[in-house]
């Protein structure tokens, strides 16, 4: 057992289960931010604070599912444990990736439906083992 009262297991990866790996969240709790379509404001519902859409702050977020022993589980990893795997915090990977799409670089239907990020986050992560704090 962890120090926190999580518990520890050595599991492998089997599967990942989307490519949405990044979400704005609110920079006191880090919940998902939420806002309406075609609004400029985004809101945490569990602080009650607003945010301009020129102030978001990005977090990794990927959910994966797992398996140890007899048992399969699924799971998310959030933040900076995600960092080392991206080469970059998530404010510079979504700053990247947008610069990338606005200036052309990246055609964003095309990259969704080739389902490269999936491919690529599949061929990083399934098969190998971590521990986990749960």
């Amino acid at each position: 057992m962890a120090n926190d009262g999580r518990i520890l297991i050595h599991a492998s990866v089997i599967a990942v289960k989307d490519d949405q790996i990044l979400y704005p969240c609110c920079k006191q709790c880090y919940s998902k931010l939420q806002h309406e379509e075609y609004e400029k404001e985004w809101i945490c519902f569990k602080c009650s604070i607003v945010y301009e859409e020129s102030k978001l702050e990005w977090r990794f977020r990927l959910s994966i599912t797992v398996a140890e022993k007899a048992s399969v589980t699924d799971i998310a990893l959030f933040g900076k444990t995600l960092e080392p795997y991206f080469g970059t915090s998530a404010e510079r990977f979504h700053r990247y990736f947008t610069c990338s799409v606005f200036l052309g670089k990246i055609d964003e239907d095309n990259l969704l439906e080739e389902n490269m990020l999936l491919s690529a986050l599949e061929e990083t992560f399934v098969g190998q083992s971590f521990i986990f704090g749960i």
